[in-house]
């Protein structure tokens, strides 16, 4: 059949070979797909030359193609790592890189690096013209930065073909604004500008810029315990914020937040910018900042917010802890801070207390009972104080029973007197209560009206005030000499006589420094002019 192809082989066109050659032989394929096993791609991606392809046939050649090329694909690099030296966000520093490669790189190769083309995640800082790299022994690499593309590209790393593992630095590099994994940074090495490996980096920093100036406030002068008020917030931030970022504050947990608060922009910086409704999770409120102008927002300005409206911490105890932060819309930070304090002014009790005591006589041990009633919330934890006047004398007493009959404790510090476990259950307001104190209190020594303050605990065990009233007072009564040791004995007992009276008695209380006695005549005995 060759043979006989062979001699007929330039009676026929081109054209026409083929269809002799499938009426004549038509168990001759029409086509054919060979594999050639064992061929190695080029090293990089520059296209090929032309592939050369010569059908031959028993020594007669058929057919020749040249005009097949290819391009390979880059391969994957090994390992890649990239630290930034400094740890904070929006700092500059310098960016260490770290690669293997899979694929043999020629002498004079380079490695390329595209950074994020968003300078919100990170890159070369300012417009690159200083750009400065270095190898792992600190000798100089020419490096040089397209600005426009945000592609650094770095020679020197390999004077003769390796595979080996290659260490440099990089800077000033500045780290991204926030410490989310930024995965937006393509290594690729390159041999004569053409691609051989490439792999994307991940680049993190670990902790957020700080925010600065802190102050939280209320919006009215003084914020009583429990009460609803306007707050303003204020801070300056360290990076820049972008359309879609967000301000987080978390308020401490003695604050409460009302179901729907608003917050509005105050001041100047945030003019441009469009509040996001606020979004409360726990003790924390989000709000998205957004615009089509104005932003990027650069680093350094004031930020100040009025929110509204937040409860006022139960008690005067000073809260502190409070955190702000600047985020992305993913939560991951871009500034924070957490400082600030807030101080609740004291409420008042519902009424005025009554103070009454037994016996009344000045000096006397009695036992007094406190009717009060609490304007604000208590708890089984809380308690009452009362400082009795500098005038009285009370007695060091150590969580005993106030009295015989009652399951309240007290103890005393100085002039007051701590009352615990006297609400058996959470209180809300308005219930009288009576706290009757059997301990060994000692009316004043005179009939002097004095003060007594009375304040409510919201833990007696913190001394934190919530209601306070000065206005209970207390006023003893006179108290008697004795009668059968008092003498009056007059020098002359002749009527009409005018003549020295003696009068002998015996004190029931001290007289104290400065005090006097007073002596009464009757109407019947004058004294002359």
């Amino acid at each position: 059949m060759i043979e006989s192809f062979k001699k007929q082989l330039f009676q026929f066109s081109k054209g026409s070979l083929f269809a002799y050659w499938q009426k004549h032989y038509p168990q001759v394929i029409d086509n054919c797909r060979q594999k050639l096993a064992l061929i190695r791609n080029p090293l990089s991606t520059k296209p090929t030359a032309n592939f050369g392809l010569s059908i031959i046939n028993t020594g007669f050649l058929l057919s020749v193609q040249s005009e097949f090329t290819f391009t390979a694909e880059k391969g994957v690099l090994s390992a890649l790592t990239l630290t930034p030296s400094m740890s904070k966000t929006g700092e500059v520093g310098a960016l260490s890189v770290s690669l293997t490669p899979t694929n043999q790189i020629s002498a004079g190769g380079q490695v390329s690096i595209k950074f994020p083309s968003d300078k919100a995640n990170g890159g070369i800082s300012g417009t690159g013209t200083d750009v400065v790299c270095t190898n792992a022994s600190g000798t100089s690499l020419s490096c040089t930065y397209d600005n426009a593309q945000s592609v650094l590209v770095v020679s020197g790393l390999f004077p003769s073909a390796s595979t080996s593992s290659v260490s440099f630095s990089l800077s000033p590099f500045q780290n991204p604004y926030s410490t989310a994994s930024i995965t937006d940074y393509t290594v690729t090495t390159l041999s004569n500008n053409y691609g051989i490996d490439e792999l994307k980096g991940t680049v993190k920093v670990s902790q957020p810029n700080a925010l600065s100036s802190l102050l939280f406030k209320g919006n009215s002068q003084t914020v009583g315990v429990g009460e609803s008020f306007q707050a303003t917030l204020t801070v300056i931030t360290t990076n820049p914020l972008y359309s879609g970022n967000l301000v987080a504050f978390t308020l401490p947990s003695v604050f409460r937040i009302r179901a729907s608060p608003s917050v509005a922009a105050l001041g100047s910086s945030l003019t441009s910018v469009t509040l996001g409704t606020p979004v409360v999770s726990g003790q924390t409120i989000r709000i998205s900042l957004t615009g089509s102008t104005g932003f990027p927002l650069r680093g350094g300005i004031n930020i100040t917010l009025l929110i509204s409206t937040i409860i006022a911490p139960p008690s005067t105890q000073t809260a502190t802890g409070f955190a702000v932060m600047t985020t992305r819309a993913d939560q991951s930070v871009i500034d924070s801070v957490v400082g600030g304090s807030f101080t609740a002014v004291a409420g008042r009790l519902t009424e005025a207390p009554t103070i009454s005591f037994n016996p009344t006589r000045i000096n006397s041990n009695s036992i007094f009972t406190i009717n009060f009633k609490p304007n604000n919330t208590l708890l089984t934890t809380s308690g009452v104080r009362i400082t009795f006047p500098d005038e009285m004398t009370v007695p060091t007493v150590s969580q005993v029973l106030c009295q015989s009959s009652v399951t309240y404790r007290c103890t005393t510090s100085g002039k007051s007197v701590t009352v615990s476990n006297l609400f058996g259950s959470n209180f809300i307001s308005g219930t009288q209560f009576t706290v009757n104190l059997d301990i060994g209190l000692v009316t004043p020594p005179t009939t002097q009206t004095l003060p007594v303050t009375i304040a409510t605990l919201y833990d007696v065990t913190v001394g934190d005030i919530v209601d306070s009233d000065t206005s209970g007072r207390i006023t003893a009564t006179v108290g008697g000499l004795n009668a059968n040791a008092i003498s009056i004995v007059p020098s002359n007992l002749s009527t009409g006589a005018s003549t020295r009276y003696s009068f002998t008695f015996v004190l029931a209380n001290p007289l104290l420094a400065g005090g006097s006695i007073t002596v009464t005549l009757p109407n019947d005995v004058t004294i002359p002019n």
